[in-house]
């Protein structure tokens, strides 16, 4: 960011305010995000990149799973503080926030300048934390250092006269728009911009500038400056003739004259479009690097798996096969087995009965034409049948020897289900790279704004099949929030009659759901219990309306949060099935998972699957539900599918194992 693009995003930023910091969040080693909130308004997102810019961005921020050091510090001192002013330092490119806590007023302070930094200030002007430590000739940033402003890079060009420009013929044979850039704080393009407003040949020599030249030079300045102070922005991000974006203005610029202009409503979302592209392209460019890796590393892994898969197959049907070769020669060897043991019993050792054996199997006599051969440390003799030699235990006797094998062929083919979705995960994985290392070098991942999320996502969710919506909670907070707060007199609530259980509502706005609006939330309530996790079949769930659901309880009792006394008749709904289906569906342009009763869920997507209490933990079982939804999509949607994080798809399902039906 320029000093000028600094000086509107400021501008604008103070109309947010004043506005709390609910919290923080570091992107990535350079990048914070503050997650801000205005009295009675949605939160909003304030980016702080440092040495590149500060801007309210409204696209999606991936956020980390466990905070940085350097976050969890800023929270300890920020989180709930109120941001009651945002300045720039002196047209320079330095933002600095104002937080009032509890504590005094802290600065979070911003450089958008060089490698940039991001630096917290107490009350006292002491640096409490920094992105980046430094000790420097003119001023050091570490812990406990008075905080001082890095040098001007100029004279402030909101305080200048016409006599400080006569400082410009100081500086020799140097073109003026170098001496001007020297002299004040702006940057290459606005030094352009005022010397063709002004008429001025930029290449000049400083000292052959003319009093005439350098009057008409502080007039341009003053003029540009007053489109600033006087809040007349323009916004537009400037392109070039192939459409390439090559600038983001707070207004429009005679150097850019030619040029195509998008406008904005605001230089905050021209410049949050503009920057989120940027910094898009660069990951194209980080991508194309590291793709091909990536296909080669997925080759291997799946050359290996293949491998696996082939090996698997193979000990499924061999140990299968010797299982049935025992019992079709099931007398034979079980007698060879009685006689190897009975002559070992009689005192002979192993070497001789080897020896015997071989002897008898070399004249054809049966059954010793099965005796291959004796492992005495193992106890195994050794026996060929049809040119396969089958190792048996000389304590289990045949038909315990053929159980084992069965047992190894069951234990093959269970492993191969996994091996199987695990090469169908690598080579949708595989498919996704080689797609992507064709088109990536041209194509700028498409940008996705935050998704307003509506109140009733905070919860457990669905549209039954006739259109109503149905809700539940997830944990005792939010269970009291929603009978509380979301619970009105004509709904319905149900409740599995269990312990514990979640309470389920049904928001009729005033209409009669029919049978089978109550029969998907008696489902969904059924399903979200604790039967789930005890891996049962079905449950009971009972419904009352709002007026018999209360939070007084009997004399001398306590009711802990999220839990309610019900009075009155209950409507009970007996042996509901444990089930439910997890499918994905379009909403504001982007997937979204959708869990509830199959017959609520056809009715929205194509593409879902049903699930019951199983054996697989829920990790491993939102990984299959992903690969088959993915593989059931259409390919122009199954790599988008395939992005949907697998937490989305983990909160969908009951706490306990499920399998796939």
């Amino acid at each position: 960011m320029s000093s000028f693009d600094i000086f509107a995003v400021t501008y604008e930023l103070n109309k947010v305010l004043p506005a709390f910091i609910e919290n923080i969040y570091q992107t990535d080693p350079t990048t914070i995000l503050l997650s801000i909130r205005q009295p009675s308004k949605a939160p909003s997102n304030l980016l702080i990149e440092s040495g590149r810019c500060v801007r309210l961005t409204t696209y999606a921020v991936k956020k980390p799973i466990t905070p940085s050091k350097f976050c969890t510090t800023l929270r300890k001192y920020l989180n709930d503080g109120l941001i009651n002013e945002i300045k720039q330092h002196e047209f320079e490119r330095i933002i600095s926030l104002s937080v009032k806590t509890k504590h005094g007023v802290f600065k979070l302070i911003a450089e958008c300048f060089g490698k940039g930094n991001i630096i917290l200030v107490n009350p006292q002007n002491t640096i409490v934390l920094a992105l980046t430590y430094r000790k420097m000739r003119d001023r050091n940033i570490l812990i406990g250092e008075p905080f001082r402003q890095a040098p001007p890079s100029g004279l402030n060009p909101l305080k200048i006269t016409e006599q400080d420009l006569l400082q410009l013929r100081e500086q020799g044979e140097i073109e003026v728009v170098v001496g001007l850039v020297n002299l004040i704080s702006i940057g290459g393009i606005y030094a352009e911009e005022i010397l063709l407003t002004a008429q001025v040949n930029k290449k000049v020599s400083c000292n052959k500038l003319t009093d005439q030249e350098i009057s008409k030079i502080y007039r341009a300045v003053k003029k540009l400056l007053w489109k600033l102070e006087k809040g007349k922005l323009e916004p537009h991000i400037v392109m070039d003739k192939e459409g390439a974006w090559i600038d983001v203005i707070p207004f429009p610029l005679a150097i850019y004259r030619g040029l195509r202009l998008k406008p904005y409503k605001t230089f905050n979302e021209a410049a949050d479009d503009y920057f989120a592209k940027i910094t898009a392209e660069k990951i194209v460019k980080t991508v194309t690097l590291k793709v091909e890796e990536e296909i080669a590393r997925y080759k291997r892994m799946l050359e290996h798996q293949q491998k696996q898969l082939k090996a698997l197959q193979a000990d499924a049907e061999t140990y299968q096969a010797i299982g049935d070769l025992l019992y079709t020669h099931l007398n034979e060897l079980q007698m060879l087995l009685q006689n190897i043991v009975h002559e070992k019993r009689l005192g002979k050792d192993w070497k001789q009965i080897s020896t015997e054996y071989t002897e008898l199997k070399n004249r054809g006599i049966s059954p010793a034409t099965l005796f291959e051969s004796i492992s005495p440390m193992q106890r195994i003799i050794n026996v060929k049948i049809n040119e396969i030699i089958v190792p048996l235990s000389l304590t289990l006797s045949i038909q315990k020897n053929a159980a084992r094998y069965y047992t190894k062929a069951k234990k093959a083919k269970r492993k191969l289900e996994g091996i199987s979705d695990a090469i169908k995960e690598t080579e949708l994985k595989l498919k996704e790279l080689t797609e992507k290392i064709v088109q990536v070098v041209e194509e700028i991942p498409k940008l996705k704004k935050k998704r307003e999320k509506a109140w009733y996502e905070k919860f457990r969710w669905f549209q039954s099949s006739e259109g109503f919506l149905v809700i539940g909670g997830k944990d005792a907070t939010s269970n009291e929030l929603m009978i509380k707060r979301y619970t009105e007199p004509q709904d319905i609530v149900f409740h599995a009659d269990l312990p514990g259980a979640p309470m389920v509502v049904i928001k009729t706005g005033g209409k009669k759901p029919l049978e089978s609006s109550l029969q998907e939330a008696a489902q969904f309530a059924a399903s979200y219990s604790r039967a789930w996790h005890e891996g049962l079949g079905s449950a009971d769930v009972y419904w009352v309306k709002p007026d018999q659901v209360s939070k007084e309880a009997p004399s001398g009792q306590y009711l802990k949060k999220g839990m309610f006394m019900i009075r009155g008749q209950r409507n009970y709904v007996r042996n509901v099935p444990l089930q439910l289906a997890i499918g994905v569906k379009k909403v504001d342009g982007r997937w979204i998972v959708i869990g509830g009763p199959s017959s609520a869920i056809k009715v929205q997507t194509d593409v879902y699957v049903e699930i019951v209490p199983g054996e697989r933990p829920s990790g491993r079982l939102a990984k299959q539900i992903k690969l088959r939804l993915a593989y059931a999509s259409p390919k122009a949607v199954s790599k988008e599918i395939s992005a949907i994080p697998i937490e989305e798809i983990q909160n969908v399902i009951p706490v306990g194992k499920g399998d796939l039906t």
